[in-house]
């Protein structure tokens, strides 16, 4: 049996609160044995037994049957999780309708009257497993002074076991905790608060009780993933850890340690946890490791943190993973570690992509495309002829002169590129042929071209591509 006392010298196990009194329980365990970190790991592992379903108890804080104003009287199945040994069966419940009690509950907004209408006790039976670790805990509170009872575990069938006496003013509520083992052959064990005494010896009315836990320790399953599988170098991703809590009471003070690989960089203020930006975020340059803190999880639920990641150098495998220390909420006995298995995301070349598209010259008065022979292709994403657009075009095949066309891509990454090809019109002026008549004498020889050349204005001379096409001189 463990039990500890949080923030206060004395170790008995009775403790005499009329005042505000610190957070309680007693404390029987050899401070040497706690010596060393590594030490106390080692001790985790027998705390944290695995059991098929986690333990615990039900409605803990009296949160349920609500009710309407200062405080009700229930018959005992009414009340979920919660029987008593009072005769006539009844369970009173309180909360701080209008500032009624003067005082807030421990946790939630209701609370249990110990003594409702007599002397009596509160207790759940719950299946357990012997062998089975459980961490217990309760906020006790006196209702007119020093009110007195016991908490008492054990097989429902035998003698309960005292595991501390309460003794708690009225100004504050102080919290009772400790450690107990499931006992051989215990497969049913019941969690007892028994009424002793009241402040004012008026048995129908004191020992307020809430925010009780019994249950198996709080165990924390880590799994991490990218939210793509890729990134192009200088652009970002997420890295996501999801903490789920599959034990049976809150754990908390998690902190995480996650290293990051050399291709990849943190990404200042982008950690999240559940959607919401953290501050709590340490990171070590030297190391690149990223320390985050969560308070805590509840049992059967899951946290998840978000870590911006942005690649630096490619990489088919930039590997990322998560340790992480914790303990059971309100107990710092035993620390507990947890491990991702790790995840992987590629680290890809950000190249732009690239426009082909040549200069062109075309005739005056023709017809022009300016989407002929003009293509664009990506590292990544290939061929991204399709994705091209024309922003700017001040071709005008009407009028001799010189132009511009300006293409633009834009890849996957958001890489852009543009690119201005010139577009000159010429004239389309007909070839001039120069030839002079000529005489010549009966019988001589005769050459229809001597003397004839062709010239073009775009096409300079092409005396080559003269034709005779009739020729009727008989010499």
């Amino acid at each position: 049996m463990l039990i500890k006392k949080i923030g206060a010298v004395s170790t008995a196990l009775v403790v005499l609160a009329g005042a505000s009194v610190p957070s309680y329980a007693a404390e029987q365990v050899n401070p040497a044995s706690y010596a060393t970190k590594a030490e106390t790991k080692l001790k985790n592992n027998a705390l944290k037994s695995e059991v098929e379903s986690p333990i615990k108890l039900v409605n803990g804080s009296f949160e349920e049957p609500q009710i309407a104003r200062s405080n009700a009287m229930f018959d005992a199945s009414e009340v979920p999780g919660w029987k008593t040994t009072a005769t006539d069966n009844t369970i009173e419940l309180q909360r701080n309708y209008n500032n009624f009690w003067g005082m807030d509950a421990a946790d939630g907004e209701q609370w249990a009257e110990l003594n409702a209408t007599m002397n009596s006790a509160l207790y759940q039976d719950i299946e357990t497993t012997p062998g089975t670790k459980i961490r217990w805990k309760v906020s006790h509170r006196g209702r007119d002074g020093v009110d007195t009872a016991e908490v008492r575990f054990g097989s429902p069938n035998q003698s309960l076991e005292l595991m501390a006496t309460m003794a708690s003013g009225n100004k504050d509520w102080t919290e009772y905790q400790g450690t107990y083992t499931i006992p051989e052959g215990q497969t049913v064990t019941r969690f007892e608060f028994q009424a002793i005494s009241t402040a004012d010896g008026d048995l129908t009315r004191g020992n307020y009780l809430d925010n009780i836990v019994f249950s198996s320790p709080s165990n924390l399953v880590v799994t991490d993933s990218y939210d793509k599988t890729s990134t192009p170098k200088g652009k970002q991703a997420k890295y996501n850890v999801n903490i789920a809590n599959n034990g049976g009471m809150q754990a908390g003070d998690i902190n995480l340690e996650i290293p990051l690989p050399a291709t990849l960089k943190y990404v200042p203020s982008s950690v999240t946890i559940n959607g919401t930006t953290t501050s709590d975020v340490t990171y070590n340059d030297a190391t690149h490791t990223l320390s985050v803190h969560v308070n805590q999880i509840a049992d059967g639920t899951t946290t998840t943190v978000g870590i911006g990641v942005e690649g630096l150098t490619e990489t088919n495998a930039a590997h990322m993973s998560t340790s992480l220390e914790y303990h059971d909420l309100g107990f710092t006995d035993a620390t507990y570690t947890a491990n991702s298995t790790g995840a992987n995301i590629a680290v890809t070349s950000n190249t732009a992509p690239v426009i082909a598209a040549d200069d062109v010259t075309v005739k005056k008065g023709a017809s022009f495309d300016p989407m002929t022979g003009v293509t664009a292709s990506d590292t990544e994403d290939g061929n991204l002829t399709s994705s091209i657009s024309v922003t700017a075009n001040d071709v005008d095949t009407s009028v001799e002169g010189t132009y511009h066309v300006t293409y633009s891509v834009t890849d996957s990454d958001g890489n852009t590129t543009t690119k201005t090809i010139t577009v000159t019109v010429s004239s389309n002026n007909a070839p001039v042929i120069t030839a002079s008549d000529k005489t010549v004498k009966k019988g001589a020889s005769f050459d229809p071209m001597a003397g004839v050349t062709a010239s073009d204005t775009e096409d300079g001379d092409v005396t080559g591509n003269i034709t005779v096409t009739a020729n009727d001189v008989n010499v």
